[in-house]
């Protein structure tokens, strides 16, 4: 997905916090130990 596609979508979501993972097309294939540290990262978030 195009950067400024990825930028649009986090601007109409009013996100505050933008992570990056530098992989290929599936990161849950190429990097699936960060990734799953952001997205428990993200659900402990929402718990505070």
């Amino acid at each position: 997905m195009p950067t400024d596609l990825q930028e649009e979508m986090a601007k109409n979501l009013n996100a505050t916090k933008i992570e990056t993972v530098y992989s290929g097309h599936l990161p849950m294939m190429s990097k699936p130990i960060e990734l799953t540290k952001i997205i428990k990262d993200f659900i402990e978030s929402l718990k505070s």
